[in-house]
């Protein structure tokens, strides 16, 4: 797995991709824990994204026997846009996979509203990969159900809006000048947001003072593997194909209630 999914540039060396290297380092390598290990084939080979973790029983060749937790080549992960191009049914296991990777927890003390995301199944960073796009998508209305504040909504060409919370990594050359899309000019990072597994990350948003109670937030954590801008690119190089955008995928969603102190969710 490390041969591909450790990426470095040519040249400089820097590393795009360390998958493997943030697995190896993560709670999930436990060879000697095995109520507790989880290795690349345990995830991404399992064949029922939802019960990882637990065996499932079945056959490898026509006539073969009855395996305790049987393989598929698969080989389920997070870009459910080239799973996709495969078929739904690829689409929907990555998707699958996607929604069991990360927890929403929602705190409100005063106007500051703290949104936590949890790294709870991933056994590298959240996301991983390159390209992707992960974002908060924050609403919040007062007692007579007016929206008083939100972030990360989409707009009407649905890109992910500048100010909104992302999860992701900001590569540069060696003179510190972002390199968008060229990411084999990478030489070091600007900014690193993603989660590491394990590991939880709060944002922190600050709500308009006198909001009337009670207020309900809703949170979602959304997902697309590729952006728009990106698509738009390959579809200029390729005018006479029907290249599709990206779905977004609701990973989680959670809504809470707060009656000035305590949510109930």
């Amino acid at each position: 797995c490390a041969s591909c999914h450790n990426e470095f540039t040519p040249g400089p060396g820097a590393q795009i991709n360390n998958n493997y290297g943030e697995w190896l380092a993560s709670s999930f390598n436990a060879p000697n824990n095995p109520q507790k290990n989880r290795s690349c084939i345990d995830c991404h080979m399992h064949a029922d994204p939802q019960l990882i973790g637990q065996d499932i029983p079945g056959y490898s060749t026509k006539g073969g026997h009855l395996k305790n937790n049987v393989r598929t080549h698969q080989f389920t992960g997070a870009n459910n846009y080239l799973a996709g191009l495969r078929s739904d049914t690829h689409a929907k296991l990555s998707e699958s996979l996607l929604k069991t990777a990360a927890t929403l927890d929602v705190m409100l003390n005063q106007e500051t509203l703290t949104i936590r995301v949890n790294n709870k199944r991933s056994g590298h960073h959240l996301p991983g990969g390159s390209r992707r796009q992960l974002w908060l998508e924050v609403k919040v209305t007062d007692g007579q159900g007016k929206l008083v504040y939100s972030n990360g909504l989409l707009d009407d060409k649905q890109h992910v809006p500048s100010d909104a919370r992302k999860f992701h990594k900001v590569g540069a050359d060696k003179h510190g000048t972002k390199v968008g899309l060229s990411f084999w000019r990478v030489e070091k990072l600007l900014e690193d947001t993603r989660i590491p597994a394990d590991s939880s990350r709060d944002e922190i948003f600050e709500l308009p003072t006198n909001i009337q109670y009670p207020v309900n937030v809703s949170a979602r954590l959304l997902f697309k593997a590729f952006s728009r801008t990106l698509t738009d690119k390959v579809r200029g190089a390729f005018p006479d194909e029907d290249i599709p955008y990206a779905p977004v995928v609701e990973m989680q969603a959670v809504n809470a209630v707060f009656n000035r102190a305590e949510p109930t969710k």
